[in-house]
């Protein structure tokens, strides 16, 4: 199959989806991404005990927090791509949903550094399945004029899987005042107090798998004919060759939602044991105070950023995501560099108040932008390369970086506040740079893709 020139849209007969059943949609995809943030960063809460099990470094905690989850995460996100474009995306997410909770429990059971890191590893084999068929599914239930609110309500279960993270992980840490105390639970038998966090936060997931089968699973739209012919799947290689021809705008796209990343990710990872180490306030304290700002600005953030980008889209604008994107790259450089040095915790407070509102609002614009460009068969193989090199960047190099700037460069793990400053102010100042280069072709490509829905 060519996708140069010998291609013609194949429109699906009917109208889309109810409103009710798509929104519907929206909703179950939205709960289970947040609880697979709740899997994902419940990590960053228990970075002392874990140190102190294991006897490992902040940098090794980083690399189990980013590297160890993120390479399976990214590298299989590939086949659940194409398996998304060939097959049942509803089963995809299921099965995925499952492995990743059992894996997420598994976490809990640990009785090694080495056991926890295969554990997370699990993790993030499930985690890739869901992404990739989402974008998909959603893409066809929704028409253009809606589909930036649309992904922007399923990309809030990032700040809401994340910020009830931080209050349920907080509100155990805080009830479980000797991190090495030891429990004696059902069927699991001695656990330590850091292991029933996993547990409980990993358990849920195996029920909630079966949401997927209380949702139908949307008709594919905006596909191709290659010279009258009913479409066929569309080889890796097609994807690939599709993607290259257009490179100038998805490689520096990719760069920059991988930098924005990189803060997303870094904080998430390092911000509760900052504040801690040093203004010296409990963690579990911190977190929940986090945890409710993540709550509501970061998903207000992320709501609001959808909808803008539909109204400037409305008017005409076809690079009304990427002008989105350069808004919240200055924003997230700005606060992100002054939040963590500011002098007293009520200050450093206020400004990451200010840093949560557009903190994931990229979110929302990044799979509205690969599903305005890129045709039905190859949605779910071009959300795919678009998460392994994200999630390369900002997952790989997030959680991992700012420990080891404060650890090698600066000397001393107490100063990973500057050193969440340091990387913050480079990787945010980039991405907007990026993302002010790429407007001009994003919105050519958004005109020649109109054909296909």
């Amino acid at each position: 199959m060519s996708t140069d020139t010998q291609t013609a849209p194949l429109q699906v007969p009917g109208h889309y989806a109810a409103t009710g059943r798509a929104w519907y949609l929206v909703g179950v995809l939205m709960g289970l991404y947040m609880f697979s943030f709740i899997d994902r960063q419940i990590l960053g809460l228990l970075v002392e005990p874990i140190k102190r099990e294991f006897n490992v470094s902040d940098t090794q905690v980083g690399m189990l927090q980013g590297l160890t989850f993120g390479l399976f995460y990214c590298t299989l996100g590939i086949p659940a791509g194409l398996l998304a474009d060939r097959f049942s995306r509803r089963w995809i997410v299921a099965i995925g949903v499952f492995l990743w909770s059992i894996a997420a429990t598994a976490c809990g059971m640990a009785a090694g550094f080495w056991q926890l890191v295969a554990a997370r590893m699990g993790v993030g084999v499930g985690e890739a399945a869901l992404s990739p068929s989402a974008y998909s599914m959603i893409g066809d239930a929704f028409p253009r004029e809606r589909l930036g609110r649309a992904l922007g309500v399923y990309n809030m279960g990032i700040p809401i899987g994340s910020g009830l993270a931080l209050i349920l992980g907080g509100m155990v840490v805080n009830a479980v005042s000797a991190s090495d105390a030891v429990h004696v639970l059902p069927v699991l038998g001695e656990v330590r107090s850091w292991q029933i966090v996993f547990i409980v936060t990993g358990l849920p997931g195996l029920l909630l798998c079966l949401l997927m089968f209380t949702v139908r699973e949307p008709p594919r739209r905006g596909l191709l004919l290659v010279d009258g012919e009913r479409p066929t799947p569309v080889r890796l290689r097609e994807t690939l060759r599709f993607v290259w021809q257009r490179f100038d705008f998805f490689g520096p796209f990719s760069l920059a939602v991988g930098l924005l990343s990189i803060i997303g990710y870094g904080f998430l990872g390092w911000l509760p044991t900052a504040l801690h180490r040093r203004f010296d306030v409990p963690v579990g304290d911190v977190a929940i105070v986090l945890g409710a700002s993540t709550l509501v600005l970061n998903t207000a953030g992320i709501v609001l950023s959808g909808r803008i980008a539909d109204a400037l889209a409305a008017r005409g604008m076809r690079d009304a995501a990427m002008r989105v994107c350069v808004v919240i790259a200055v924003s997230n450089t700005l606060w992100g560099t002054l939040g963590p040095l500011m002098p007293t915790l009520g200050s450093a407070y206020v400004l990451l108040a200010f840093l949560s509102l557009t903190m994931s609002a990229y979110t929302a614009m990044a799979p509205l932008a690969i599903n305005m460009v890129t045709p039905n068969q190859m949605r779910g193989q071009v959300a795919a390369l678009y998460l392994l090199m994200n999630n390369l960047i900002g997952l790989g190099l997030g959680p991992t970086l700012m420990p080891l700037v404060s650890d090698y460069l600066l000397g001393d793990p107490a100063r990973v506040y500057q050193s969440m400053a340091i990387v913050t102010g480079v990787s945010g100042a980039l991405a907007a740079l990026l993302y002010a280069r790429i407007c001009p072709r994003y919105a050519r490509l958004v005109q020649e893709s109109a054909q296909w829905n």
